[in-house]
């Protein structure tokens, strides 16, 4: 499950990198090089 979500996540980033990457959990914020992974504590409105 974690891998089916991570390969979502990726897909997402690929479109529209260099920039954030918004999911239910949080968002990942895409580098050059790597990806910073930002977990919220309460859902993105």
């Amino acid at each position: 499950l974690a891998e089916g979500a991570q390969r979502v996540e990726d897909a997402l980033a690929q479109r529209i990198s260099p920039g954030p990457v918004f999911s239910r959990r949080g968002f990942s914020v895409w580098t050059s090089q790597r990806r910073l992974t930002v977990i919220h504590p309460a859902p993105l409105r």
